[in-house]
């Protein structure tokens, strides 16, 4: 039996204020780039690979921005997840509301 093909799944939204989790299955090692249109008003998004410490990419986003990185994939199941940090506080006054980061487009693609 042949295993499946290289899989992302990015989810299809238009914002986000606490993060974004995109599933990848590889059957092989290899590497994605992640490119992703987002705007925002002074926010930094931290990319994570499964549970690293490290992140694999931090950009920061004033105003709209187009981001990319190569992510190094060994074969097998990963989490692919972009953060804000510091991430969104929830706050019992409602004029305090969190500044979200807008996604124009979001892709991961076998490199």
């Amino acid at each position: 039996m042949e295993n499946p093909p290289f899989t992302a799944l990015p989810p299809a939204i238009e914002s986000f204020a606490d993060s974004i989790v995109i599933p990848v299955y590889t059957p092989t090692t290899t590497g994605a780039l992640l490119s992703a249109s987002l705007a925002a008003d002074g926010r930094d998004v931290v990319v994570r690979l499964d549970d690293q410490p490290e992140p694999v990419a931090r950009w920061s986003i004033n105003g709209a921005a187009d981001a990319s990185v190569f992510v190094g994939l060994e074969a097998g199941f990963h989490l692919l997840t972009l953060t804000l940090d510091p991430p969104c506080v929830i706050s019992p006054d409602p004029t305090l509301v969190c500044r979200q980061v807008s996604v124009a487009r979001l892709s991961l693609e076998k490199g």
